[in-house]
């Protein structure tokens, strides 16, 4: 009797540790890159139409983005992100939100570097970061803009950030930049 009882233990604790394996190699990275994909849509759709304005093209020049515009855009469109708030600040921008209770912060500086926004000494405060790396918040801001930019065959030469509001000036990519994003 007790010959099955090890066996029996031995197989809960083998079961045990391949399913926490899963979870810490399959799971945990779909969780990583479902929040990058989702922040990098997110941006997409609320944030980078307020760059020039929703429905206009961007061109070379300098546009100021303002928390204000981009927190209206997301309490008028999706129901679930209504918690969400978009904060500007000279020292970078915050993204707080809560969850059933919960203040989620992510803090980060924005920098124009080659071309790119460059997100840098990002912070998450609220969640463990082993689950939801900032890297992969950082991640999808910066595509979800420097996909726009792109796009439009346009690179920032400086960003300054001021309360409530950021200032990109946007240049014409040079040809070569263009052809390489084709």
């Amino acid at each position: 009797m007790p010959r099955i009882l090890l066996i029996t233990a031995g197989l809960l604790l083998a079961l045990c540790v391949v399913c926490v394996g899963l979870g810490y190699f399959i799971g945990i990275p779909r969780v990583q890159e479902g929040v990058e994909d989702g922040v990098d849509q997110a941006v997409a759709t609320y944030i980078v139409p307020q760059i020039a304005g929703i429905g206009v093209t961007p061109e070379a020049g300098a546009y100021t983005l303002t928390e204000e515009d981009v927190n209206r855009q997301i309490q008028t469109g999706d129901v679930n992100l209504q918690d969400l708030r978009f904060i500007i600040t000279p020292a970078g921008l915050e993204l707080r939100f809560g969850e059933q209770g919960q203040d989620v912060a992510y803090t980060a500086q924005v920098a124009a570097v080659d071309g790119k926004i460059d997100i840098q000494e990002a912070d998450l405060d609220g969640i463990p970061t082993w689950i939801i790396p900032t890297s992969a918040i950082s991640k999808g801001l910066e595509n979800g803009i420097n996909t726009f930019l792109a796009e439009h065959n346009l690179v920032v030469s400086s960003v300054t950030m001021q309360d409530g509001s950021m200032t990109l000036v946007l240049e014409d990519a040079p040809v070569g930049a263009m052809l390489l994003a084709a």
